[in-house]
Order: C-alpha cells, then sequence, then structure tokens
C-alpha cells in the first residue's frame, strides 16, 4: 500500500468552523433609515422631532394690544423673547396642541411666521472605546487598519445609527459558535444572564477555548461607549451563547441543532451562524425551520471558498428558507473580498470581513513542558518496548524533543506510554491541550494515541485535532496518528472541556506498533495545558484582528438587533426586508 501523509486526515459528518472569515452589487450600511420606506408605516420615534405644547412666534409690527390679542385667542402664554430676531417662545395651554395652534397662528393677521420648537440632536455619535478607530467596518475613514489603508465611507455607516438607537437588552441573540469568553469587560454587561449552554461536554459553562465565538460576540454587541476596548454594532443586546464548537472550531451538526432549539425555546430573536459545511442536513433543515416559525431571524455566512454557493451550495447559508441572511465579505475599499463566497441567487449581502478587530479570550497556561531543560523526570514511561526518551536530533524549539524511540527506529510489537504529571483542572474552564509534532510510522498499522484518565487506570482515547504549520486545519484523527507527517511540524491540540473542574487529570502519548515494518516514530514538543483567565489587561492583547465571512456575518445580525431593538414588533421577515431594501448598491459587487 502506498505511503500515505497525514494531511489525507478526514472529518466526516462535522461541520468545521470557516475563520468565516449577494444579490450581486449590494453592501450592508445602517439600514435604520429604511423603517419609514413606504413599505412599513413609520414607528413611534424613540426622540421627538419637536418640544410638545411649545412653539415659536414672530409677530409683525403691531401694537401690543394686538399681540396681547393673539396670545388670548390662541391660550399661549410667553416663555421667552428674543429681542434680536424679535421671536417670543410661546407655552400652549394644555387643550391645545402644536398642530392646532400653528393653524391659529397661521390665519392671525399679526403674525408673521409661526413654527414648532424643533429639537435637534448631536450628530454622528462616536463612542469613547479607545480601539475604535480599529473598526474600519462601523466607521472608515481611509484610516490605516492593520497595515491596510480604507476608503473612506466604505462601512456601515454605524454612528448614523447610533444618533437613533444604540440598542437595549429587550433583543436576545443567540451566538452558536465555539463558545464564548463571557466574563470579558467588553462583553460581560451584555450577556443573558443564566441563558447559555455548552452542547459539546453538555454542561452549562460555554467557555470560549477556541476564540471564533468571542471575536464574532464583540463585533455584534461589545459594551459601547464604556471607554473600554471596542464597541459593538449594537452597544446593548443580550447575547445569548451557546458552544456547539470544540477548541479547534469544529461544530457537529447534531449540537448545531441542539442548540437552535435551545436559543427558539429561551426567547432569541436572532441567531448567529458564522460557519458552514458543504453537506445539506435534513435536522439542520428542520432545526431552522423551526426556528422560523418561531419567528427567529437567522443571519448565516456564506463560506470562505471564493466560489459561486448557486453551483456550489454552502449551509446552513444555502437553504433558501426565508428567515436566513446570507451574507458574503467586503474589504475596506467595498469590494467583494478574495476569499469570500457569492451567488445572486442565495447571497443576499455583503458586510465587512478583513481585519476586523474584536474582543479576544483570556488565555492562562497552567502546565507547559519544551524539555529544553533535558529532565523528563517528572515524566512516566512504561509498557511493552517502552523506548520513549528525549531525542536531541530532532527538535522544534530548543535543544530536546520528546520520541518514541530516540536511540532509532521504533521496535516491532510495542504497546507503550509516556505519561505527563497530573494536572489539576479544578478551576479550569474552557481547558485544552495543544503540542506540535512531527515523525512518521507503518500506515494504518503503528499509531500514535493522545488519552486522558481522572484516575489513572481507565484510559479514553481522545480526538486529536491537527493543523499544519500555517495554520491549515488538517483533519480530526479520532483513532490515531499513522503515516507520513516527517518534513514539518504539526499542531495538535486535544479538547479538555470535559475535565475541566476535575482536580486530578492524567495525559498520556500511546504508542503502539505491529510485527511488521517499523519507522522513526513520533517526536513531541512544546506540549502545553492552557485554560480561560478572569486577567484582562485592557490592552491589545485583549483583542485581536481576524478575516471572514464569520467576521461579516455578525455585523448583519447586530444591525438587526440594533433595527429590532428599535421597533419590537416588527417580524423576521420585515426586519430581513428593511436590510435588504436598504442597502448601498455597489457596482463592485456586481
Amino acid at each position: 500500500m502506498p505511503n500515505r501523509t497525514i494531511q489525507e486526515g478526514k472529518i466526516k459528518n462535522r461541520i468545521p468552523l470557516a475563520l468565516l472569515i449577494a444579490l450581486p452589487g449590494f453592501i450592508l450600511f445602517s439600514a435604520l433609515a429604511g423603517i419609514t420606506s413606504d413599505r412599513f408605516p413609520p414607528p413611534a420615534a424613540p426622540r421627538p422631532h419637536y418640544a410638545p405644547g411649545e412653539v415659536l412666534v414672530k409677530y409683525k409690527p403691531v401694537a401690543a394690544t394686538a399681540i396681547a390679542s393673539s396670545l388670548s385667542r390662541s391660550g399661549a402664554t410667553i416663555q421667552k423673547s428674543y429681542k434680536g430676531v424679535n421671536v417670543h417662545h410661546l407655552k400652549l395651554s394644555a387643550t391645545t396642541s402644536v398642530a392646532e395652534a400653528l393653524q391659529t397662528f397661521a390665519n392671525d393677521p399679526a403674525v408673521e411666521y409661526a413654527e414648532p420648537n424643533y429639537l435637534r440632536y448631536a450628530a454622528a455619535t462616536i463612542p469613547t472605546d479607545p480601539f475604535f478607530p480599529e473598526l474600519w467596518g462601523l466607521l472608515n475613514t481611509g484610516q490605516i487598519v492593520n497595515g491596510t489603508s480604507g476608503t473612506a465611507g466604505s462601512d456601515i455607516h454605524a454612528p448614523e445609527a447610533w444618533d437613533i438607537t444604540t440598542g437595549n437588552h429587550t433583543v436576545v441573540v443567540a451566538v452558536i459558535d465555539s463558545g464564548m469568553d463571557y466574563n470579558h469587560p467588553d462583553l460581560a454587561g451584555n450577556v443573558s444572564p443564566g441563558l447559555r449552554y455548552d452542547f459539546v461536554h453538555d454542561d452549562a459553562d460555554p467557555m470560549d477555548a477556541n476564540g471564533h465565538g468571542t471575536h464574532v460576540a464583540g463585533t455584534i454587541a461589545a459594551v459601547g461607549n464604556n471607554g473600554a476596548g471596542v464597541a459593538g454594532v449594537t452597544w446593548a443586546a443580550m447575547i445569548m451563547p451557546l458552544r456547539a464548537g470544540n477548541a479547534v472550531g469544529e461544530l457537529s451538526v447534531a449540537d448545531i441543532v441542539s442548540a437552535i432549539d435551545y436559543a427558539v425555546q429561551n426567547g432569541a430573536k436572532i441567531i448567529n451562524a458564522s460557519y458552514g459545511g458543504s453537506n445539506s442536513s435534513i435536522s439542520e433543515f428542520a432545526a431552522i425551520d423551526n426556528a422560523r416559525q418561531a419567528g427567529v431571524l437567522v443571519v448565516a455566512a456564506a463560506g470562505n471558498e471564493s466560489s459561486n454557493i448557486d453551483l456550489i451550495p454552502v449551509y446552513p447559508a444555502s437553504y433558501g428558507l426565508d428567515n436566513i441572511i446570507a451574507v458574503a465579505a467586503t474589504d475596506p475599499h467595498d469590494n467583494l473580498a478574495s476569499f469570500s463566497n457569492f451567488g445572486a441567487g442565495s447571497v443576499h449581502v455583503a458586510a465587512p470581513g478583513i481585519n476586523i478587530y474584536s474582543t479576544r479570550p483570556a488565555r492562562q497556561t497552567l502546565w507547559n513542558d519544551d524539555f529544553d531543560d533535558g529532565n523528563v523526570a517528572d515524566w512516566t514511561t512504561e509498557g511493552t518496548n517502552d523506548t520513549w526518551g528525549l531525542s536531541s536530533s530532532t527538535s522544534s524549539s530548543g535543544a530536546f524533543s520528546l520520541a518514541v524511540n530516540p536511540a532509532g527506529n521504533y521496535l516491532n510489537n510495542s504497546n507503550s506510554r509516556a505519561l505527563a504529571p497530573p494536572l489539576g483542572l479544578a478551576a479550569a474552564a474552557g481547558s485544552k491541550l495543544s503540542f506540535v509534532f512531527t515523525g512518521r510510522s507503518q500506515l494504518d498499522r503503528d499509531f500514535l494515541f493522545v488519552e486522558t484518565s481522572t484516575d489513572g487506570f481507565t484510559w479514553t482515547n481522545r480526538t486529536l485535532y491537527v493543523v499544519n504549520s500555517s495554520g491549515s486545519f488538517i483533519g480530526a484523527f479520532a483513532n490515531g496518528i499513522s503515516g507520513n507527517g516527517e518534513g514539518q511540524w504539526y499542531h495538535g491540540i486535544v479538547d479538555l472541556g470535559n475535565h475541566d473542574g476535575q482536580s486530578s487529570v492524567h495525559v498520556r502519548f500511546h504508542f503502539t506498533s505491529n510485527g511488521a515494518v517499523t519507522d522513526v516514530g513520533w517526536f513531541i514538543d512544546d506540549i502545553a495545558v492552557t485554560a480561560a483567565a478572569t486577567n484582562y489587561s485592557g490592552s491589545g492583547s485583549d483583542y485581536r484582528y481576524m478575516s471572514g465571512t464569520s467576521m461579516a456575518t455578525p455585523y448583519v445580525t447586530g444591525l438587526a438587533a440594533l433595527i429590532w431593538g428599535f421597533k419590537p414588533d416588527l417580524t423576521y421577515l420585515q426586519i430581513k426586508d428593511i436590510i435588504l431594501n436598504s442597502v448601498d448598491a455597489r457596482g463592485s459587487l456586481a
């Protein structure tokens, strides 16, 4: 059988979170103005146009008795007079409306003009958040962001929207993703109390071990104008964090369906779905259709394959249900992002998706070993043909790595283990194991496994998620690693979230070989166990840039939350139509 490389690992029945990251020719902008379109009756404005019970009147050059007679007929009294312009600020009687008073004064021969006491509001609300200039998607002045300049106006016009409303906590937004750092100071004030769940580990702690979901949540609803960090599209919505993605951002349809059902049952109005996959699922379709019947809007990423999803669908964006808005990504010049999918029949709108700055989870290292001190006294090795030890010939960093057999090829009929010192995860949340590895073993015959235990006797084989040196996801290996991985170092990740809260957790590397071909084996380096932290610097380390249609999708979700908070009686179809009928047309997207 020909030798095969590790890159050929496959994932079945799972949807990787695309670092996700239109109607052609359209780009998202602040659609609040669309509420007053002919399609829907204007809502009751949250801020009045003029002061009730007051008018401003200028009289002609008439006698004082004529002015007194005019005031008597109108039932108004003078509050203040402005001599420079000869205008009087009048207070109306409680039974007289502004419209009635204006009609009376219009028929009064002594009056030169009368008008309402119009109200003015501060224009272009700019928040005090110090990293706001990095948020080109909200306000693009042509500034340089992460080394890239933009075009002024290529944004969603957020400050103009904030002049009307900055959102409120009546709108619940379910973020189905890799979880969320609900302790982050820019998110904590907008997290739905008591409504959160981790469907990966079936518990009530959806702490984010990946970072994708926290970034998405920050774009939707980071607390605005608080003098810290960034601002979301809406400054005040209730985020419902629902973890369906593991530590490497892989979601199963079963967990997605569970999360959608939870969101519907617990009052979410909007679901953000910054993920996608190529396989249509009857169960997922049914869950979103059930959400539709409950009046829930689903905003979904179009995907990052630079392809036409009319021809090559991406789900859930391509289901065609009328409660879905499918979102493509644009750059800071209103051009379609190079990675973004598109489709005249499948994609509805585009939004900023490159160099998007948003919230990042705080992480801490609970234990690590890079073997550079040449000491493995705290490790235990055992088993048949146990040849585990330190290699000085192959390492990712420093002088040493942990090797199946540092002296040469591994032995036939091996069944050996290398056990790390016990880990204390009693206070941990969102914990994961990461390491780098390289090497080679007989394909489909000789395997390296990662296993965990809570008692040191009963061991569970763990799925190993592998990423290459350039950051591309290779695959999920549920049954061990074998084949040719030599030539580069790979990153291995094991989600340890199921062990959060346990005081003693054991991790081991387990190698097995048959009685035929032997090879160089495997080399392991730079091992670390990390978990969520609660110490935030308030600096850039709490935030990061990401790109993808995943990053574009929460702009639309946040806008939908703004509109729904402003006009709560609208249906999901009205919200969708307002957004799609109020976009900026861009020839660059044609």
